[in-house]
């Protein structure tokens, strides 16, 4: 019986240090989803910047095509 009584401590203690590991490795997890998060936030804001800035360009070419089109008397599309 005292055998069986140590047997338990003894996985106890054990079960206590993989718990204690377990934790560990979930902190490190946690601090690398946060650093993905980050740089997905970082390249959202890239795209969202160089889709604006591709919009506000086809809009400059729409308004120089247009003037060309009135400069030689036809008629655009929209």
């Amino acid at each position: 019986m005292v055998v069986v009584l140590v047997g338990i401590l003894i996985s106890n203690v054990r079960l206590g240090d993989v718990r204690d590991l377990m934790r560990a490795e979930m902190k490190v997890v946690e601090a690398s989803v946060k650093a993905v998060e980050a740089s997905v936030k970082a390249v959202e804001a890239s795209i969202e910047k160089n889709q604006s800035e591709m919009l506000h360009r086809f809009a400059e070419l729409d308004t120089r095509l247009s003037r060309i089109e009135n400069g030689l008397g036809m008629r655009g599309s929209s």
